[in-house]
């Protein structure tokens, strides 16, 4: 029987990916910080803070490279000033190569970085200990393409069985750069900034939204400052709440595309700066950090399953692939009510100032609704008191919560991408040592399921072997049994689906137990 190259599977590229990992690991930061000459001694710390910003990830064969900057900031009491306030800022880099077998060199690295202590002790008034513990996971992002089978050209009539699949399409991926860039007045009742002592800032509400040609971002920046005012040397209190939106160009983006964004929060710097009359009355807010973008679609292809000829014998090769499905996408709000104690206190609260804070899901495990999820949200506040030797205090605390997330026909084997963020933050006074404190939590979940399936890649065609042929009745009576159907049996009787109905007088292909069929032999 003689090979024949006369036929030719058509396909159609769809591009998924596969997720490996993850890796993880602890990095100690235990360093000793020198102040610098121009700031004044130090006395005790009245609040500090810390970020990770990650400078770069890079996937390599079994490895991730991992580069990165633990910034930090102390608010702290010092003798030397009439309000006995000063603040410092400082970096500690780091660079980790960590193990990850499955890593390939042009996968995407996806890094997750908590900072879960940060500690500063006094050592001397010239000299502090900087000690941290970060962790750190990262996972490998690989790009698949998949060459789906929709058609075969042959110079023979050819019996071609598809099926409707659905697939999770990447349609675009690559790191972008969050450039925020936001300028705000004083209001008219603050005066001119002479010394700026303590900024923090942090997004609440960001919504995303996949638009033609780009990937829109908005939220609200909250700001607080506390400064020496220019004409009266007293302390100043200033908190803002300011819309922000910005567009990352994605030539790829459309409209119906699904919107995956990781990485770290923005590290925002505020600046000083003087408005057309020459007044400290402006700032600047900028930010300028790497972001992960992912954009995926949901479509349909007619596959090829089967295929066979009555002139011809028809060989397909075949592969087993698997491919993600979605499942469900999910934006929810917890609500989060609880109180912190005042530790420490040493004088009467006259006023609190702006509260801020981070969320951490620290588990999630599948349940018959959902997702049941558990995590903090670490918050810090800063206040004014009635002493003139420390007129500024904080508060501290981890505040639990715990929310379910529905998602219907929910399996323990799908995969899930979970994202947390603060969507409001507000504190009150319960008594003289408590705080309460509310909030709301936005919870993202992406979910996606698996699938196996298998893939035409290739076809031969031969003769047709005649001893085969002749065992084949020209005549059959049969009864429709699971799990035959009617390709089965037209392929296994050399016939056609449409030759079985027209014999049968059947309007339309539609499976019934127990059916007896009359099949007759198309000799082609």
């Amino acid at each position: 029987m003689g090979v024949d190259v006369s036929m030719e599977l058509r396909t159609e590229k769809v591009y998924t990916e596969e997720k490996k990992g993850p890796a993880t690991t602890q990095l100690t930061f235990d360093e000793t910080y020198h102040l610098p000459d121009y700031l004044p001694d130090f006395f005790s710390v009245i609040l500090s803070w810390g970020q990770i910003r990650m400078d770069e990830t890079k996937c390599s064969q079994g490895h991730v490279q991992v580069q990165g900057t633990l910034q930090f900031r102390v608010l702290y009491r010092t003798g030397q000033n009439e309000w006995n306030i000063c603040s410092l800022e400082g970096e500690i880099p780091f660079h980790e190569m960590m193990t990850l077998d499955e890593a390939k060199e042009f996968d995407m690295a996806q890094t997750e970085a908590i900072l879960e202590d940060l500690t500063v002790r006094m050592i001397n008034a010239r000299k502090l200990n900087i000690r941290a513990l970060v962790e750190i996971k990262v996972w490998a992002r690989e790009r698949v393409e998949l060459n789906i089978p929709v058609a075969i050209d042959s110079e023979y009539p050819l019996e071609e069985l598809h099926n409707t699949e659905v697939y999770l399409e990447l349609c675009y991926r690559g790191t972008e750069r969050w450039n925020l860039k936001e300028e705000v007045r004083l209001p008219s009742n603050k005066p001119n900034i002479r010394q700026l002592l303590w900024q923090q800032h942090q997004l609440l509400g960001r919504e995303i939204r996949v638009n033609q040609g780009n990937v829109q971002v908005q939220g609200e920046i909250q700001i607080f400052l506390l400064y020496l005012g220019m004409e009266e040397d007293r302390l100043q209190w200033l908190e803002l709440r300011v819309p922000y939106q910005y567009e990352l160009d994605v030539a790829e983006a459309e409209s119906d595309m699904i919107p995956c964004v990781s990485g770290q929060e923005p590290v925002m710097i505020c600046r000083v700066q003087e408005d057309t009359d020459g007044e400290e009355r402006m700032l600047l807010l900028e930010a300028d950090t790497p972001v992960e973008l992912r954009l995926y679609r949901e479509v349909k292809r007619e596959q090829l399953v089967d295929a066979y000829s009555l002139e011809r014998q028809l060989q397909l090769q075949t592969k087993q692939v698997k491919f993600p499905q979605l499942h469900m996408k999910n934006s929810a709000r917890c609500r989060v009510n609880d109180s912190i104690e005042i530790e420490k206190q040493e004088a009467e609260i006259l006023q609190l100032g702006a509260g801020f804070g981070t969320v951490e899901a620290e588990h999630w495990e599948v349940t018959e609704q959902g997702i049941h999820v558990e995590g903090t949200v670490w918050v810090s506040i800063l206040y004014l008191t009635s002493s003139d030797a420390a007129p500024v205090g904080a508060a501290e605390g981890l505040v639990p919560f715990q929310y379910d997330v529905e998602i219907p026909e929910m399996k323990s084997f799908y995969q899930i991408e979970l994202q947390t963020g603060l969507a409001h933050l507000s504190f009150l006074m319960k008594s003289g040592t408590e705080l309460e404190v509310q909030a709301v939590v936005d919870i993202e979940t992406l979910i996606t399921k698996e699938k196996q399936s298998e893939l035409i890649t290739g076809t031969e065609d031969r003769e047709y072997d005649i001893n085969w042929l002749n065992h084949i009745p020209g005549i059959a009576g049969i009864r429709l049994q699971k799990p035959d159907d009617l390709w089965n049996i037209a392929k296994k009787f050399h016939t056609t689906v449409q030759d079985i109905k027209t014999v049968n007088e059947l309007s339309e292909e539609k499976r019934t137990d127990e059916m007896k069929l009359l099949v007759v032999k198309n000799n082609g």
